[in-house]
C-alpha cells in the first residue's frame, strides 16, 4: 500500500526569511507531497500579504487553504486533513477512469449507480490508506498567544489519527530553529498521541518567519515521494 503524504503548515503572518515558501511547495507538490496551509487570524486579519501568502502556498503544493480564528484552529486541522485526502483520493481515481472510459469527464462519465459506488469505495479507501503527516508550526514571536490553541489541535488531530481503520503517523516541526537550522523536531513520526502534545508543551514562539527554509527541510524529511504506486493500490 502506497502512501499518502501530507504537510500542514500552520502559520499567522509573512514569510521573511529565506527561499519563497511558494517554489518549494511546488517542488514538494511534483513528488506527490501534499501542501496544505492554515492562516490563523490575528485580531480579525492576518493582512492581504499573509492572506495571499497562504493561498498562494496551498495552491503551488496542490492542498487546501484555510484562513481561521486561532479558537477553530483544532476542528480546522482535523477537517483540512481530511479534505485533502479525500481531494488526492479522487484526482487519482478521475485520472484512472479517464484512462479506461477515454474520457474527460471522470466519475461524471459513470451512471448514477455506478458514481455512488466508485465514491463510497473512494470513502473507505480515505479511511484505509496509509498518511504520514508532517505538522509544519510557525512558533515566529506574532503567534505566541496562540501556542494553546496549537497544542489542542495537534493533540485533537492525533487523537482523529489514531482512530483511522489505516495506520497514520505524525510528525511535528516547529520554525524558526536556531542558526544553524531553520527548523527544529518537536516529535518524529509517531502513533502516539499522548506523546505529542506532550512535546508540543515546549513550543515557545520567537524571532523570525523562515517559511521557504522549513518546507525544504520537510523535502528532506520525506524524500521523493511516487504518486504512481497510489494509481497502482487504487485500482
Amino acid at each position: 500500500m502506497a502512501e499518502l503524504k501530507q504537510v500542514l503548515l500552520i502559520t499567522d503572518g509573512c514569510s521573511n526569511v529565506g527561499a519563497d515558501p511558494v517554489e518549494v511547495a511546488r517542488d514538494l507538490a511534483r513528488q506527490g507531497i501534499t501542501v496544505n496551509v492554515i492562516g490563523i487570524i490575528d485580531y480579525g486579519m492576518i493582512g492581504e500579504k499573509g492572506i495571499a501568502e497562504v493561498q498562494s502556498i496551498a495552491q503551488a503544493g496542490g492542498g487546501i487553504c484555510e484562513v481561521v480564528k486561532s479558537q477553530d484552529l483544532s476542528y480546522t486541522v482535523q477537517a483540512v486533513t481530511q479534505q485533502a485526502m479525500t481531494m488526492t483520493i479522487e484526482h487519482v481515481v478521475n485520472r484512472q477512469l479517464n484512462q479506461m472510459l477515454g474520457s474527460n469527464r471522470g466519475l461524471q462519465a459513470l451512471s448514477p449507480e455506478g458514481r455512488g459506488e466508485v465514491v463510497e469505495w473512494m470513502e473507505d479507501l480515505s479511511e484505509q490508506t496509509p498518511l504520514k503527516i508532517i505538522l509544519l508550526i510557525d512558533v515566529s514571536a506574532s503567534m505566541k498567544q496562540k501556542m494553546k490553541n496549537v497544542e489542542e489541535a495537534i493533540y485533537n488531530l492525533s487523537l482523529s489519527l489514531q482512530a483511522r481503520s489505516g495506520p497514520s503517523e505524525i510528525a511535528v516541526l516547529a520554525f524558526p530553529g536556531n542558526v544553524q537550522d531553520p527548523t527544529r523536531t518537536i516529535s518524529t513520526f509517531t502513533r502516539e498521541p499522548g506523546l505529542v502534545v506532550e512535546l508540543c508543551s515546549t513550543l515557545q514562539a520567537q524571532g523570525a518567519t523562515p517559511t521557504g527554509p522549513a518546507l525544504m527541510e520537510v523535502q528532506e524529511i520525506f524524500g521523493t515521494s511516487h504518486r504512481g504506486e497510489l494509481a497502482d493500490y487504487v485500482m
